[in-house]
């Protein structure tokens, strides 16, 4: 994604992780996937990175899936801006009890 939040590519596994079909189209805003409970914090780390200080974070945090449930998993973030432009999510879904 990039510093404003916009996603710029998703790749078929994380569509698959999200129950997104390839068909589907998705809203271009990550903000829109994250729970309200976990946005400071998301918030607050992307705005980190876009002032190009902060180079890593993870996060432990509920994501909507394309079936309108919430799904915990834990990301891995990790700042490209300068390199690529770009903001690196790797996604791991989190087993539920």
């Amino acid at each position: 994604m990039n510093a404003n939040g916009d996603i710029q590519h998703i790749t078929p596994a994380a569509r698959r992780l999200l129950d997104y079909p390839e068909q589907r189209p998705i809203d271009p805003c990550f903000f829109t996937y994250v729970h309200s409970r976990n946005l400071q914090q998301v918030w607050h780390d992307l705005a980190a990175m876009a002032r190009q200080c902060k180079q890593q974070a993870s996060w432990l945090l509920r994501l909507r899936t394309g079936r309108g449930h919430w799904r915990w998993f834990q990301v891995r973030v990790r700042n490209l801006l300068a390199e690529q432009n770009g903001i690196l999510l790797l996604l791991q879904p989190l087993q539920q009890a």
